[in-house]
């Protein structure tokens, strides 16, 4: 679960190693979530869960470190990329379009944006 990886524990370890210095210097995290976090997508289920740890994890540090450390939670909204377009990379390297995907994941009918 690479995303779970990236997005969460990559937030928690390095956090966890500043945080002495943070809270000595009075410092301030800013966190770059996603709106999957609270916006779940279609077949992201993997994504939409480690946004949503990811998130969940700020919150509670904003309570824990306050008031000495200040935390930003970033969470924009859609944006259009070669994976909402339905592009990704086979393990051999080449650039396929899944249009099934692209449709379901991000078609007028399921997102909120029409």
């Amino acid at each position: 679960m690479a995303s779970q990886d990236i997005n969460f524990w990559g937030s928690v370890y390095t956090t966890q190693f500043a945080a002495p210095h943070l809270r000595n210097s009075k410092g301030k995290i800013i966190a770059l979530s996603s709106s999957a976090s609270w916006l779940p997508k279609p077949r992201m289920s993997l994504y939409n869960a480690s946004k949503a740890a990811m998130a969940q994890f700020f919150e509670t540090l904003r309570v824990e470190f306050a008031p000495d450390v200040k935390i930003t939670l970033v969470t924009p909204g859609f944006i259009e990329s070669e994976l909402t377009q339905g592009k990704f990379l086979t393990e051999g390297g080449k650039v396929v379009v899944d249009q099934e995907m692209r449709d379901v994941s991000f078609s007028p009918s399921i997102c909120c944006f029409s």
